[in-house]
């Protein structure tokens, strides 16, 4: 599993989760998260619970709604 967040150092207390640092509203960074995300081999769901309602896929997600 996998938890993002802004924070460059990880919370305390994710047990065995993976953590990456990643700012939504940063296009590069969305892009780079993204790129980590395809190339993970046992990935089958991700959840975005960032309390923002529009679903599709985040690279067609409008950016001006990011911010």
């Amino acid at each position: 599993m996998v938890v993002t967040g802004r924070s460059e150092q990880a919370p305390d207390d994710l047990g065995s989760f993976q953590y990456l640092n990643v700012d939504f509203s940063n296009k590069e960074e969305t892009a780079r998260f993204c790129a980590k995300v395809e190339a993970m081999q046992d990935l089958d769901v991700v959840i975005n619970n960032a309390g923002i309602n529009h679903i599709d896929r985040i690279e067609d997600y409008p950016e001006d709604r990011l911010e």
